[in-house]
């Protein structure tokens, strides 16, 4: 987990600090990176959850109603793709985290106005998805309690 103490004091290549308008400009600059992220990763982010909980519904699905091997086999690629979503949730909310308590540190180490204004305007670093919401670490629950739901509907709608 990150020091939340000794951000402020960035320092370059050469073991000297950088100046408050030079980190400025670099925040301006990452910022702009992060949007360009946010963009590319909104609309990518949305087809790869949706092809997760997919198959993790079929799988669990399939570990229920299919019999011997298949059914550890299919039990085994469900338990893959709601592993592998949780996981991609919680790295996306452990980045909102820790940027936002960066940020409050920030906030409490700060003498200069200009510098307090600069950090009033700035956003925190977040991961959106689509144009809707950003990614905390709460929504893990929630993705759960879809899967579930959507498998024991399935598994209610069909028979054998």
């Amino acid at each position: 987990m990150l020091n939340n103490h000794r951000y402020l004091s960035v320092i370059n290549g050469t073991g000297e600090t950088i100046g408050q308008f030079r980190f400025s400009n670099a925040m301006r600059k990452l910022q702009m990176l992060q949007c360009f992220c946010n963009e590319m990763w909104g609309t990518t982010n949305v087809l790869y959850e949706v092809c997760c909980i997919g198959g993790s519904i079929l799988g669990f699905h399939g570990s229920v109603r299919l019999p011997g091997s298949r059914a550890v086999q299919q039990f085994v690629v469900a338990i893959f793709f709601a592993s592998t979503l949780l996981h991609l949730w919680t790295d996306m909310g452990d980045i909102f985290k820790s940027a936002k308590s960066v940020q409050q540190s920030w906030k409490e180490k700060v003498e200069d106005p200009w510098f307090k204004r600069f950090l009033r305007s700035t956003r925190v670093v977040r991961m959106n998805v689509g144009a809707f919401f950003y990614a905390d670490r709460s929504i893990r629950l929630t993705i759960l309690g879809m899967i579930s739901q959507n498998t024991v509907s399935l598994l209610l709608s069909t028979s054998e």
